[in-house]
């Protein structure tokens, strides 16, 4: 621009602003100055630039590989920084959306099993602190169908007999150890999906066939979780390791425990639903899981 003649120049301190593509104007005044275009002392720049570095460090502004992502795949900012944000999306996982462009159709999930009980497993620091308890009551009562929401505990469960199932929520099978032999079935939302997720072996991955309790919310592992409660026809539905948050510190956890709080509500309109233990969500009935070890 300053080749072909322009008069102004917009630039702004260590490229300060919302977006990533702010013209540094400690850069642009160097290279004016280098290329004999201006005469500038750069010694109060440096230190215009040292004053303003705290800010830098504190909201971190200016590219990142997000930013990139979103250029180079003509992708809405906020809305491929709002994915990863919440941590459902990877960034490889939303390239991969654009890559594959179509949904594999997966075997619809069938009632063909019968559980009279169910425990959904979430991500809660619950789970560690009361592993010990969860393990003995599963190992007591083999009938229970076990549901992971998340990858994060998954390894916990590697020796119980129990039949386990995974709610495959976002990209979460990116985390998965392919070592993991013991999940019997993988399944996930309905097509259409917001990730098109390819499969070498389909023989374990099945999908749901609707979401029948809510209109919104289809790529949450809860709702997932709580469809396939709904399909398999499970009257005893318990949560374990959905603890919420006592105070909300990021954007990430005010949008999970909304998102969850409304899951909770819809499903509970016509069907129960316990947590064992301790939540901070509401309307749920509680109970301990020390209480329920006979």
């Amino acid at each position: 621009a300053i080749n072909l003649g322009i008069d102004y120049v917009d630039s702004t301190i260590l490229g300060m602003g919302r977006g990533a593509g702010n013209l540094k104007t400690e850069l642009i005044l160097t290279y004016l100055k280098s290329n004999q275009i201006i005469d500038i002392d750069l010694n109060p720049l440096g230190k215009l630039s040292d004053t303003f570095k705290p800010l830098l460090d504190k909201y971190n502004w200016g590219t990142n590989l997000a930013y990139m992502v979103s250029g180079g795949y003509s992708l809405q900012q906020k809305n491929v920084m709002d994915a990863l944000e919440i941590d459902r999306y990877s960034l490889s996982g939303i390239i991969s959306h654009i890559k594959n462009g179509e949904d594999t159709i997966l075997a619809k999930l069938t009632n063909d099993k019968q559980f009279k009980s169910s425990i959904i497993i979430g991500g809660g620091n619950s789970i560690k602190n009361h592993i010990d308890a969860i393990l003995r009551y599963l190992s007591a009562n083999h009938e229970i169908l076990v549901i992971h929401s998340t990858s994060k505990y998954i390894r916990y469960f590697e020796n119980i007999k129990n039949t386990q199932y995974f709610a495959v929520a976002g990209d979460e099978l990116l985390k998965l150890d392919s070592s993991i032999k013991y999940i019997e079935k993988y399944i996930l939302e309905p097509t259409p999906r917001k990730i098109k997720t390819r499969f070498d072996d389909t023989n374990n991955f099945y999908e749901l066939k609707n979401i029948s309790f809510i209109d919104k919310y289809f790529d949450s592992p809860l709702t997932i979780s709580l469809q396939i409660m709904i399909t398999m026809n499970i009257q005893n539905i318990n949560l374990i390791g959905f603890d919420g948050y006592k105070e909300l510190k990021s954007k990430k956890e005010l949008y999970l425990m909304t998102e969850n709080q409304n899951i909770i509500d819809s499903f509970i309109t016509k069907n129960k639903l316990t947590s064992l233990t301790d939540t901070q969500y509401d309307n749920l009935e509680k109970s301990s899981i020390y209480g329920v070890i006979s």
